[in-house]
């Protein structure tokens, strides 16, 4: 027996203009449409439930006449419910709303949709989220620290150009942030800093692989290896996921080995490749790079023997490559090279500081331009004249007389100089400063000096028609920074 009687089926064929329908077809009209409408209802009992509802919507229905390939029902979408009287015991109808014209008529017009517009923004800077309303808020970190089998590292921030945040060009290391662990812990992988967010930093098994590969070759003792392996990261595109990992590899190498001339002497060389590879974006680790520079040009002691060992080729090499990113920079960022400046200068001016300190301080300062000279290294070199050089010029002259009494000649010292019993000099706080330290101090600053003077010259002459060569009054010299000074000055004109 089905649901549906014949006179709905009667009703409805006569409303199509079907009159006089058999009780045969009436009959096979009304199970088949039993069937059909409940093989509609299952199928859409499934888009309920895969949907996770417990109520049936038209929705649903709809969905299911597409399934079956039947044109879906229309107008039966509204957010309201339709409701359905009765005419009669067979016969339905939709229960319309009556609408006034007048109301309607009435009834101020909405307000105008907002045009469409498009507008951009960062969804990530070399790998970091900037926080900013358009990106989703972090996710929420445990900050109970990493575990035991993850290996960790520190990651720079994106705040470019802040080279050292208190680090301190003292005459020894240069502070370079919080950092640990060995180059070994600095393989990729999950990426924390000390009080920041951690960050994720997924790296494909290759890149993983190269960095390893890398380091070993810088660390090893093929110099045909390293060289090939620093050519490769001078060169080859795609290696910026690893730039952050290169960075603290070179910034562990220094600060553990502050007294091993050829690792520093690596280290500064492995820097160096890193900024000639166009391909890197450098800005957000600068803050990284430029106090391990900084530990390399105003360290203390950077060598197990000074008086035998070159480290002042290596404080110049750190110097240039200071200066190179400076140059490279600074425009960008406006306060980088007064802060570095300023560093500097403090290594300069402050007498606590040693010889070798002062040194790295005067070439790196020589480095920056012409206008740092004369605003940092003209200024004091009248106290350096008379209170460093003079007095050791002395001091080791009167040393060699000294000595030529005693023996009839100068015993030489360690350094290739004469002294008493090879004692060195002393330098304007009463410390020892060797004659090659007060040499190698006074070469470099008459250097820079008579290298101001030759562009002073030049601007001079160049503004002036009636000179015809570059010419610089030797008397100014020796009345600005005394005889001693001023002579090798000249010799460097």
């Amino acid at each position: 027996m089905s649901v549906f009687n014949n006179t709905f089926v009667k009703h409805t064929g006569e409303s199509m203009g079907l009159e006089n329908l058999s009780e045969d077809v009436m009959n096979a009209l009304t199970q088949d449409m039993e069937y059909r409408i409940r093989e509609i209802i299952q199928e859409s009992k499934k888009f309920m439930r895969h949907s996770r509802r417990s109520f049936l919507s038209t929705q649903d229905i709809n969905s299911a006449l597409k399934v079956k390939n039947v044109e879906p029902l229309y107008g039966y979408l509204a957010p309201r419910p339709v409701k359905f009287k009765r005419a009669d015991a067979n016969v339905f109808y939709m229960d319309d709303e009556d609408l006034d014209f007048d109301k309607v008529l009435a009834t101020p017009l909405p307000k105008l949709p907002l045009d469409v517009s498009l507008s951009a923004h960062w969804l990530s800077i070399d790998g970091v989220q900037p926080a900013i309303p358009q990106n989703p808020p972090p996710h929420s970190i445990d900050r109970k620290g990493p575990s035991a089998t993850t290996p960790t590292t520190a990651i720079p921030g994106s705040a470019a150009a802040s080279h050292s945040n208190g680090g301190s060009a003292a005459a020894g290391h240069v502070t370079l942030g919080p950092s640990s662990g060995s180059a070994s812990a600095a393989a990729p992988g999950a990426i924390s800093t000390s009080g920041q967010l951690l960050v994720k930093d997924v790296l494909s098994k290759e890149l993983q692989e190269y960095y390893e590969k890398i380091t070993e070759a810088v660390v090893g003792s093929s110099n045909e290896i390293r060289d090939a392996a620093l050519a490769s990261i001078a060169t080859d595109p795609g290696l910026q996921a690893l730039l952050p990992y290169f960075i603290k590899f070179a910034h562990d190498r220094v600060s553990k080995n502050l007294k091993n001339l050829r690792v520093l002497v690596l280290s500064v060389s492995f820097l160096e490749k890193l900024l000639s590879n166009e391909n890197f974006f450098l800005e957000p680790y600068l803050h990284q790079i430029i106090p391990i520079l900084l530990t390399t040009i105003v360290g203390k002691q950077l060598c197990s023997d000074p008086a035998v060992d070159d480290h002042w080729t290596l404080r110049r090499h750190a110097a240039s490559l200071l200066a190179s990113i400076l140059n490279r920079f600074a425009d960008q960022y406006p306060t980088l090279l007064p802060r570095v400046t300023k560093t500097l200068l403090v290594a300069l001016v402050d007498d606590a500081k040693p010889l070798t300190t002062k040194f790295g301080a005067v070439v790196a300062l020589s480095m920056l331009g012409v206008e740092v000279g004369k605003v940092c290294l003209v200024p004091n070199a009248r106290k350096y004249a008379t209170t460093v050089f003079e007095p050791a010029a002395a001091a080791n002259g009167q040393a060699k007389e000294d000595a030529m009494d005693v023996d009839g000649a100068a015993p030489p010292t360690k350094d290739g100089s004469s002294a008493p019993n090879g004692a060195p000099a002393k330098d304007a706080r009463g410390s020892p400063g060797s004659p090659l330290e007060v040499g190698k101090l006074l070469d470099a600053y008459a250097s820079a000096l008579a290298s101001i003077h030759k562009t002073m010259a030049a601007s001079d002459l160049s503004t002036a028609p009636g000179m015809t060569a570059v010419t610089v009054d030797h008397a100014a010299l020796r009345a600005d920074y005394g005889d001693l000074l001023a002579d090798a000055v000249i010799k460097h004109l």
